[in-house]
C-alpha cells in the first residue's frame, strides 16, 4: 500500500511538472534576444480589402534567430499521416523589421500555473472523496428501496469534470 502512495505521488509529480511548464503568456517587446520563443503580428494585404479597414493580421510563432533591419525566425511545422507517419519541417522566415506590427516573447507564467494547479488539486480531490465513499449531502443514514442517492454536493462536481474531460 505504501508503495502504491509513493508511486502514485511520484506520477503526480511529473504529471504536474509537465502541466506547468506549458503555462506560459506573450510580453510585448522592443528587442528579444536570439534563441527566445517570440510571435510576430504581420499584416496581411488583400486586393478586396477597403480602404477604410484596418489590414488583418497573422501570428507566427518560432524560435528568434537574428533581430536587426530583418528578423529571422526559424519556424516549426509538424504534420501526422496516419499512425506511424509524422513529417517535422524546419523554415527559416525572413520578415522586414518594418513590414512588423507587433513582436511579443513567450515567458512563463506564474498566475496561469497556479490557477492549473488549483484546478487538478480540486479534481484529484474530488475524485479522491468519491472514490472514498465521502459523497456527503444525504439526510438519511439508510438507503432507501433503490440504493443509496446521489451526493448533493461532489455529484455535481463529478459530472462537470467528467463532462468537461470528454468535451
Amino acid at each position: 500500500m505504501r508503495k502504491m502512495a509513493l508511486r502514485f505521488r511520484g506520477s503526480m509529480l511529473v504529471v504536474s511538472t509537465l502541466l506547468f511548464m506549458g503555462c506560459h503568456t506573450y510580453i510585448p517587446v522592443q528587442q528579444p534576444a536570439p534563441g527566445a520563443t517570440v510571435r510576430v503580428q504581420v499584416p496581411l494585404t488583400s486586393a478586396v480589402q477597403g480602404p477604410n479597414q484596418a489590414p488583418e493580421t497573422v501570428s507566427i510563432e518560432g524560435t528568434l534567430i537574428e533581430f536587426g533591419d530583418t528578423v529571422e525566425i526559424e519556424v516549426t511545422d509538424r504534420q501526422v499521416y496516419g499512425a506511424f507517419r509524422e513529417v517535422t519541417r524546419l523554415d527559416t522566415l525572413r520578415i522586414a523589421a518594418s513590414g512588423i506590427t507587433g513582436l511579443d516573447e513567450r515567458s512563463f507564467s506564474t498566475g496561469r500555473s497556479v490557477v492549473l494547479g488549483l484546478a487538478i488539486g480540486g479534481a484529484a480531490a474530488a475524485f479522491a472523496l468519491t472514490a472514498l465513499g465521502f459523497e456527503g449531502g444525504g439526510s438519511n443514514p439508510t438507503p432507501g428501496p433503490d440504493g443509496p442517492q446521489p451526493s448533493l454536493l461532489l455529484s455535481p462536481i463529478v459530472r462537470t469534470i467528467w463532462a468537461l474531460i470528454h468535451w
